[in-house]
């Protein structure tokens, strides 16, 4: 494929922790004015979005929120897989904790079952879904950077183990924080994550989904890691039923990515206010005289 491959630094560590086997306490999150503390007000937002190399990939998201207001941590845990029809429900924590050291990190909870490594990093979790356990395994790391707001963000390979079948795919960690003083955005994050059929992807990220906001691209194509920081991800109109139909472009490469949202959709919010929105895609991705078909997922979030 003629494109120029771009050096990307890659933050790996083959080291795990032991898992936290605390449990959390009530449902009910304390009161936002509890008293006793000096842990910082702030919400931390970690997700993990898994897309499969098959030819209808399996699309797997997890979404943790953790809110830090002086004396408990308040959790909201959720996970959803994509179906024919509709995303399916696979986790959904309410909880509320003690702050601990590190307010920012996942903690094990209700069903939920971690792996994690250095910078407490997960390297692995597993949840029941209809009596089978649904085990998602990130592996090597193919390229990682910072997020908006300072922390590691990382695209790796990853295996999707439920029941029986096992799946190979790309695996998107996020994390983002916000001090509670500030004012949430008023436009959501964009995300799309990309897979072919034979092991390779990328995705598209925007800050903020809005009109001329610039665009990066982490992509794992023919073996070679690209990086992208200054793409063109224009709206165009999009079917009836759709959540959205977009052409990015790199001009000096001769790229073109066209995108569009299908059914099903899902809408929702949790209690601490966060909306976000999920959605499988399909794109056609165009390199000179080269067409390759890809699928995967759009998330749009407006947390933490």
């Amino acid at each position: 494929m003629a494109v120029a491959a771009v050096a990307v630094a890659a933050a790996c560590t083959a080291a795990c922790g032991t898992p936290d086997n605390r449990r959390g306490g009530t449902d009910a999150a304390p009161p936002i004015d509890s008293v006793g503390s000096t842990a910082p007000r702030a919400a931390y937002l970690t997700s993990l979005t898994f897309v499969g190399f098959e030819p209808s990939p399996s699309l797997v998201h997890f979404r943790f929120e953790n809110l830090a207001d002086r004396r408990y941590l308040a959790l909201s845990y959720e996970g959803w897989i994509a179906g024919r029809d509709a995303w399916t429900s696979i986790l959904q924590v309410r909880d509320s904790i003690p702050v601990p050291r590190g307010a920012w990190r996942v903690m094990p909870v209700g069903d939920l079952r971690l792996r994690v490594g250095g910078g407490a990093k997960i390297e692995a979790l597993r949840v029941p879904v209809e009596g089978a356990p649904l085990r998602l395994e990130a592996l090597d790391a193919i390229s990682s950077w910072s997020s908006s707001t300072g922390q590691r963000e990382t695209l790796r390979s990853a295996e999707l183990l439920l029941g029986p079948g096992a799946e190979s795919g790309l695996l998107l960690q996020r994390r983002r924080a916000r001090p509670l003083e500030t004012v949430r955005p008023a436009a959501p994050s964009q995300a799309f994550v990309l897979t072919d059929t034979i092991g390779d992807g990328m995705i598209i990220l925007r800050n903020r989904a809005v009109p001329d906001a610039p665009a990066t691209v982490w992509a794992w194509l023919d073996g070679q890691r690209l990086e992208w920081s200054d793409a063109l991800l224009l709206s165009l109109t999009a079917p009836d039923g759709s959540p959205g139909r977009w052409s990015l472009e790199i001009a000096r490469e001769g790229i073109v990515v066209e995108v569009q949202g299908t059914a099903p959709v899902l809408e929702t919010s949790t209690d601490m206010g966060s909306a976000y929105r999920l959605y499988p895609v399909s794109a056609t991705l165009l390199v000179g005289d080269e067409r390759r078909q890809l699928a995967g997922i759009g998330i749009e979030d407006d947390g933490p």
